[in-house]
């Protein structure tokens, strides 16, 4: 582990003295919920927020509720430990599976120095923290199978429910998935029920909410939109339009992404029962 430091705080050393810097200021993504919400209102911007899983605006609201003038020496102090443990738990994993340390640290350096590694590192999106907890909870289902003790059950269930709150990639029935796959390991299935318990009770809490709010069982409202990009997205456009002069395809499907609100069916708006 003192080796993998090293090798790390020497990669940031060099990033550094090429110039490389943290974000000067939030960016204007489409993900973040508003900042003056988050430190004013972050409860209510979470709870009525239907395209995205709340996690990374909740730790974006906590951050500008905490530390309004330092938020960003906060978020850069975070993104390098995240950016730190992510590059010793892949040594770590690397090293489980019997690659050598050197090969192992040559292997981290090239990940570490890749460029879109120092982007991400650099920019407070939800891609690091991702790429963290999925290498997390491989680490922590490993070290379950070998040693099924309540803690590492549960540490392991509570980082992949985090991804699943962080991004929708990551549904519901990937998380049924991974404890299956526990079980599979070796574990018993009681014992991984009770561990999943609390993280799993929060995931279904959140899919209950949006259904109930928004008529969605899904964490993101984007779902359709992200379905309509792998399949009638790929339609050249005269296919498109010859499958819904026909009536099988609804015309809504011509309109592009984001386009205003008049141009969609006015039932689209209507209230859920």
């Amino acid at each position: 582990m003192l080796g993998g430091t090293v090798v790390f705080a020497a990669a940031q050393a060099a990033h550094a003295a090429l110039g490389v810097r943290f974000a000067g200021a939030l960016p204007s993504y489409h993900e973040y919920v508003d900042p003056v919400l988050l430190r004013t209102r972050l409860l209510e911007s979470l709870t009525f927020l239907p395209s995205q899983p709340p996690v990374f605006n909740l730790f974006l609201g906590l951050v500008l509720k905490a530390f309004p003038a330092a938020h960003l020496v906060v978020l850069e102090i975070v993104y390098r430990a995240l950016g730190l443990g992510l590059f010793l738990l892949l040594l770590a994993l690397m090293r489980r599976v019997g690659v050598s340390t050197a090969l192992a640290l040559a292997l981290g350096t090239v990940f570490v120095a890749a460029p879109a590694f120092v982007l991400y590192e650099c920019q407070p999106f939800y891609m690091l923290p991702l790429a963290f907890l999925l290498t997390a909870s491989v680490a922590l289902g490993a070290a379950a199978a070998r040693r099924p003790a309540g803690p590492w059950l549960v540490a392991f269930f509570a980082a992949v429910v985090l991804l699943a709150l962080t991004h929708a990639l990551f549904h519901l029935v990937y998380v049924l998935l991974a404890g299956l796959a526990l079980v599979a390991a070796g574990v018993r299935l009681r014992r991984a029920a009770r561990a999943a318990a609390a993280p799993l009770g929060i995931l279904v809490a959140v899919y209950l909410k949006n259904a109930l709010l928004f008529g969605t069982l899904t964490l993101s409202a984007w779902t359709g939109m992200h379905l309509w990009d792998m399949t009638v997205g790929l339609l050249p456009e005269g296919e498109a339009r010859r499958l819904v002069a026909e009536g099988r395809l609804s015309p809504v499907a011509l309109d592009p992404q984001f386009s205003d609100p008049e141009r969609y069916p006015p039932e689209m708006f209507a209230s859920n029962p």
